[in-house]
């Protein structure tokens, strides 16, 4: 749903849209586990950090919106 060509001529071929929000915290933690259990090492893991949260926020700040959304607060296991 990211509002950026090329993806948003996307848009049209959808019948339904969803988002799933989850707090940075809850993303970093299961993004954490996801390298660990791929074998990276700790500067490995905080490579992909980098990349991947430098992506949520952009995916989050720059697309449309969701027909449904679905929120994981940073609580959820």
């Amino acid at each position: 749903m990211l509002d950026e060509a090329p993806w948003c001529g996307l848009a049209d071929l959808w019948d339904l849209t969803i988002a799933i929000e989850a707090g940075e915290a809850l993303l970093r933690r299961r993004l954490e586990a996801r390298w660990r259990d791929q074998g990276c090492d700790a500067a490995g893991i905080a490579d992909h950090l980098r990349n991947d949260l430098a992506n949520a926020a952009r995916v989050m700040a720059g697309s449309r919106p969701a027909g449904v959304t679905v929120n994981f607060s940073d609580e959820t296991p």
